[in-house]
């Protein structure tokens, strides 16, 4: 019994050596991680020297790399590098744009817009009427408002631009281009200036203006204090239209100011009766400017007679007679 259990005991101890052996042979070997491994994420590239040369693997059934040489140290930390900067553009590029939307490349009129911002931000309306002919028409829209915004607050130095975008293609844009232009429209106290811009504006889209838009500017010349001036442009505006429903808009403010004894019934019977009115407006105010000359000319002439002094160019005046003394009553 004692020489079995010896050859037992012998046996153990050399199955237990041989474990120790493969298991301590086995512990400085590298964990291979395929490519398709999630672990390989968490492999602690720092225990790889850095003297120790990349190792070619066999390329096999169960080979992740087909035989290519990997060199697991240069490639750990470049890749983790690279996600760290992804993730800080991308999160900075969400900010930017107000998160959940899409990473997008920057579009190039940003900057554009920007620098529109700030020049309105500096007050610097100089620099943005230098190149307000040709932003007008930037093909983006959204450049295009930024602009109309900006020569509103530019006052009247800035209107003469706004009216040209009263024929923006883009609805929006030039709807705001009106309301913009109607207030600064209102600052203008010349008549003259008025009607001309008022004329300007029918001129930039022509035919091609809405109805609302046109009863609008119609509108608004009325309110010109002198009628004068106002037919002188309305004549303009309505020589150029083709437009049969701007026709009747322009006849019904015409006949407005020459009062014929009958409605026009074309837009050349309108616009010869205002010229009649027109004709005649002007004689009846040179007649009147003519006569106010004369009544100034006449205050002139008139002779003014001095106040006289007394004594002045007289004769002396004869002494006053000694006053009558009272009668006597009879004794």
């Amino acid at each position: 019994m004692s020489t079995k259990r010896i050859a037992v005991f012998a046996v153990v101890g050399v199955a237990v050596c041989a474990l120790a052996f493969f298991w301590l042979r086995e512990r400085q070997k590298p964990v291979p991680v395929s490519d398709d491994d999630p672990r390989k994420e968490t492999v602690d590239t720092r225990r790889a020297p850095t003297n120790v040369q990349p190792k070619r693997v066999a390329g096999g059934a169960g080979s992740a790399t087909g035989g290519a040489t990997v060199d697991r140290t240069a490639s750990a930390q470049p890749a983790s590098e690279k996600d760290t900067s992804d993730a800080r553009t991308s999160k900075s590029k969400k900010g930017a744009r107000g998160g959940g939307a899409a990473l997008v490349e920057p579009r190039p009129d940003d900057s554009l817009l920007a620098e529109i911002d700030d020049l309105l931000d500096d007050d610097d309306y100089d620099t943005l009427l230098e190149h307000a002919a040709v932003l007008v028409k930037h093909p983006n829209p959204e450049v295009r408002s930024k602009v109309a915004f900006g020569l509103h607050w530019a006052g009247l130095r800035g209107l003469a631009d706004l009216t040209t975008m009263l024929g923006d293609p883009d609805p929006e844009v030039a709807q705001e281009a009106l309301d913009y232009w109607k207030t600064a429209l209102s600052d203008i106290e010349s008549s003259h200036d008025k009607a001309a811009l008022l004329d300007a504006a029918y001129t930039v889209s022509g035919d091609f203006t809405s109805d609302a838009l046109v009863e609008d500017l119609l509108s608004e010349m009325m309110f010109v204090d002198d009628e004068l001036v106002v037919a002188a442009h309305l004549i303009e505006m309505a020589k150029q239209s083709k437009n049969p429903s701007h026709h009747e808009k322009f006849i019904e403010t015409m006949d407005s100011i020459s009062m014929p004894d009958e409605e026009s019934v074309n837009i050349q019977q309108a616009i010869k009766n205002l010229r009649d009115w027109e004709r005649q407006e002007k004689r009846e105010r040179a007649e009147e400017a003519a006569a106010e000359k004369e009544m100034e000319r006449m205050q002139m002439q008139k002779p003014v007679s001095a106040p006289k002094q007394p004594g002045a160019g007289q004769a002396p005046a004869e002494p006053a007679a000694p006053p009558v003394p009272p009668a006597s009553p009879a004794p």
